[in-house]
């Protein structure tokens, strides 16, 4: 490969931010955006090695000699590839003398170098914590029943096990032949109503049956699919299918709600988008329980607001809940605040960069104590 080209590295996740948060300074944050067209890998090394350059002197002022700095930059300058890619926002270089990353983000961030005790974090936070949301997907019909797992950006189709049957018909066939509903046999109706749809009330009444034992034997496999799963879980059905479904759900991360319709209509990504919107009341349910009981706490030493305050409980693994208002970065109070996310994640606390609607008084940032 030809020096000078970008490797494009995988996401970030919360166990490299985990790690990230121990390491010692100096560290060296670099952000660059990345051009949304392809074969730009010559002008986006361009645009890094120009900041590779400015950081020299941000390097000499925290007293490394010219060898140490040449050693420190020395791996930026063979980050060989053969493209930064078309699909991202933005390339996030993490560098200290004993650490080396560098990943995507799915944001435009401005052109940024900084050297500090600390990797600077706050500016691609939030997009980093939104890729590591996942849902699933079930779309329940009775021609065809797909479990998928997604992320913001994409899907893919989670086998249910090979004795699963996917579709009512695959279910009727594969049972006994017994005059019990619950064993499978099917009755037409009067109208002659066939499986493909129905014609009047009575043929449903006649499936329901039929429908809720087949959704009853796709419960159990989710079930079993999902077992330790947390991520909230999307149904995509007709209404009726829904109310029926949820009935007899036992996954315990069934989101409040669902995508409205027949899931094999929707074409193109319809599906993924849907879903995703639905999702987002699961994605702020823990976050709306910490409002709640910041609401319960508020004015005890359980909740304070004073980024100093917050920065010294969660160097010392105090912190449970972090908001920090969005565009925060960009203030005077970034160097501490972004030492404060960063210890609050290094000791498990949950942190939310969100709208300045969502932090309680209008602060920058708030924080709850564990104790």
């Amino acid at each position: 490969m030809e020096k000078g080209t970008m490797e494009a590295a995988r996401a970030m996740t919360l166990v490299d931010l985990k790690e990230a948060a121990q390491v010692t300074g100096p560290c060296l944050t670099i952000a660059v955006p990345v051009q949304p067209a392809p074969n730009n890998s010559r002008q986006d090394y361009t645009r890094l090695n120009s900041a590779v350059h400015a950081a020299q002197p941000l390097l000499a002022e925290r007293g490394l000699e010219p060898k140490r700095i040449g050693d420190f930059l020395d791996p930026l300058t063979h980050m060989d590839g053969e493209s930064w890619g078309s699909e991202f926002g933005s390339l996030v270089v993490l560098r200290s003398p004993e650490y080396f990353r560098h990943f995507h983000v799915r944001e435009e961030l401005k052109d940024s170098i900084t050297v500090s005790d600390h990797f600077q974090v706050l500016p691609f936070l939030r997009a980093t914590l939104d890729e590591q949301r996942q849902f699933f997907i079930l779309a329940l019909s009775k021609n065809r029943v797909r479990l998928l797992r997604c992320t913001n950006h994409s899907s893919e189709e989670v086998p249910l096990g090979p004795e699963t049957p996917t579709s009512l018909e695959q279910w009727l066939n594969t049972r006994p032949p017994t005059t019990s509903p619950d064993h499978g046999e099917t009755h037409a109706s009067e109208s002659g109503s066939t499986l493909g749809g129905f014609t009047s009330t009575t043929d449903r009444d006649n499936l329901d049956p039929h429908i809720s034992n087949f959704f009853h034997r796709i419960d159990q496999a989710v079930f079993e699919t999902l077992r330790g799963e947390t991520a909230p879980l999307v149904l995509a059905a007709v209404e009726y299918e829904v109310s029926m479904y949820r009935g007899l759900n036992r996954y315990p991360h069934l989101g409040p709600e669902h995508v409205h319709g027949a899931p094999d209509s929707l074409k193109g990504g319809e599906l993924h988008k849907r879903a995703l919107e639905a999702a987002q009341a699961a994605f702020e349910l823990p976050m709306r329980k910490a409002l709640d009981l910041y609401e319960r706490l508020g004015g005890s030493e359980r909740v304070s607001s004073k980024i100093k305050e917050i920065t010294e409980a969660a160097a010392s693994g105090r912190v449970a809940h972090l908001f920090i208002s969005e565009g925060i970065g960009t203030t005077s109070n970034n160097e501490t605040l972004n030492s404060a996310a960063l210890q609050t994640i290094a000791f498990g606390g949950e942190i939310w960069v969100t709208s300045p609607k969502n932090v309680p008084g209008g602060a920058p940032a708030v924080a709850l104590f564990r104790y």
